[in-house]
């Protein structure tokens, strides 16, 4: 294998890491929409954000 398709492959793991993780916070954000719990959804929502963020900066 050459240097760019180990690239390839290792970065399809990282992102499929990223998408679960992603989708386990968004399940947590509509749970605490449900309970009313406004200051949670904030801090939840600004940890998706900030997760997009640096996976996007990692993949360049």
């Amino acid at each position: 294998m050459s240097g760019k398709e180990l690239k390839c492959a290792t970065s399809s793991k990282g992102e499929k890491k990223n998408q679960t993780n992603r989708e386990k916070l968004q399940k947590r954000i509509a749970k605490a929409q449900q309970q009313g719990r406004c200051n949670k959804v904030k801090a939840l929502e600004y940890l998706l954000r900030n997760s997009e963020r640096k996976s996007l900066t990692e993949n360049k």
